[in-house]
């Protein structure tokens, strides 16, 4: 079963190293695969490279997909970790 959720880039950097790096770091925790797409790309979501290659802006809706045991638990931290503005 996959788990998806979407949410919009908010940080007005956009996804840069810091917050990508901060993403690598949480998506690590879980035992799911962990996917992040825009309308163009889907790429992991624990590869700092991956993500940058994205080149998401404040405004991009970005989707966060999970497959795996702990799916739905991962999706929702990483839902609010975008929310709360990667603080």
């Amino acid at each position: 079963m996959i788990l998806q959720r979407q949410v919009t880039l908010t940080i007005p950097e956009g996804l840069h190293i810091r917050i990508a790096a901060k993403l690598v770091e949480e998506a690590r925790k879980f035992q799911s695969e962990i996917s992040i797409s825009n309308d163009e790309s889907e790429v992991t979501g624990k590869d700092i490279m991956a993500l940058l290659t994205l080149g998401a802006t404040q405004g991009t809706l970005l989707t966060i997909k999970a497959q795996g045991d702990d799916a739905e638990e991962a999706v929702i931290h990483l839902e609010k970790l975008f929310l709360d503005e990667f603080r």
